[in-house]
Parts: C-alpha cells; sequence; structure tokens
C-alpha cells in the first residue's frame, strides 16, 4: 500500500510538534495508533490514556487546525 500517495510516519502520536510539521498540506489523516490488549489497562493505564486519549485529541486538533479530514480505525477490543 505504501507509495508515492501514502506516507507511513513512526512517531508519537502526543507529539504536537511532529503533527504540525505532518498534518499540513494532506487529503486526509488515517488514525490507526491505539494501545490494544485492553485488559492490561487495569494493571496499567497510563499508557492506554496517553496514547488512545491524548494522542487522538492531539490529531483531531491538528486536523481541526490545517482543515485535514480525519478518519478513525478502531476496533471493539
Amino acid at each position: 500500500i505504501l507509495g508515492d500517495r501514502v506516507e507511513f510516519v513512526h512517531g508519537n502520536i502526543c507529539d504536537a510538534e511532529l503533527l504540525d510539521k505532518l498534518v499540513p498540506g494532506h487529503d486526509a489523516i488515517v488514525h490507526y495508533a491505539a494501545e490494544s490488549h485492553n485488559d492490561n489497562s487495569i494493571a496499567n493505564p497510563e499508557p492506554f490514556l496517553k496514547t488512545n486519549v491524548e494522542g487522538t485529541f492531539r490529531l483531531l486538533e491538528a486536523c481541526r487546525k490545517y482543515d485535514v479530514r480525519y478518519h478513525h480505525i478502531s476496533t471493539d477490543e
């Protein structure tokens, strides 16, 4: 799927500066980033809150700021 129309970025979804560099100029952002295995959140909820809540918020804010379409991918796990 990767090609000249798709860019995969390995970074921290909570990094607002990185998002400010990456989001502008794109037609859409597809959000796949999430902590999985939700049963692990019982013992240690912090990574889940950081990535799944704060990270999603940061990405939504960047998309809103730069008027870029947002598409969220999720499961019911």
